[in-house]
């Protein structure tokens, strides 16, 4: 997710699924893929605290509220990785919208990476995604990370999502 030792595996079912929801729709969308946001259809708030690993430090903190409205789906959200030692920090926006079988979301962050007594480096990152309904079975998501710094490299995923049943 354009970060360098989180693993952004924010919400349970993202934990449980390896962070593969880039074609699934859930109230996680914010961190998992923009464009999911737009099937959402009433609003949410939610707070996450994870911790993977038994280490002081490797742990997640995140906030974030879904506010579908007429038109369009809006998110606001936080997260916070690690501690006075290493840390991780990012707070933004993101909007989505369906048309059709096409739905596209964007999310703008601002991101903040500390290394204590080294680094401290702060930027604003783009986000775009993409999920298009093939059939009613198939869906495939994209996921565009860090389109605005020409430093770091962006990053691009690509998933599937199939309904195998409705159960």
């Amino acid at each position: 997710k354009g970060t360098y030792g989180q693993s952004n595996w924010i919400g349970a079912e993202n934990t449980a699924q390896a962070n593969t929801l880039l074609a699934v729709i859930n109230d996680e969308a914010y961190f998992t893929n923009p464009a999911t946001l737009s099937y959402l259809k009433s609003k949410s708030l939610h707070l996450a605290y994870q911790q993977v690993y038994p280490i002081e430090g490797l742990s997640n903190k995140a906030f974030w509220v879904n506010i579908p409205t007429k038109n369009l789906v809006f998110a606001a959200g936080a997260d916070l990785f690690g501690d006075q030692y290493y840390h991780e920090s990012n707070i933004g926006l993101a909007i989505a919208k369906k048309q059709d079988r096409v739905a596209m979301g964007v999310k703008l962050a601002y991101q903040n990476i500390g290394i204590k007594e080294m680094l401290n480096r702060s930027k604003l990152m783009a986000e775009f995604g993409l999920l298009v309904n093939i059939n009613k079975k198939l869906d495939i998501g994209m996921q565009a990370i860090n389109l605005t710094n020409y430093k770091d490299p962006t990053i691009v995923n690509l998933g599937f999502g199939f309904k195998a049943s409705k159960q």
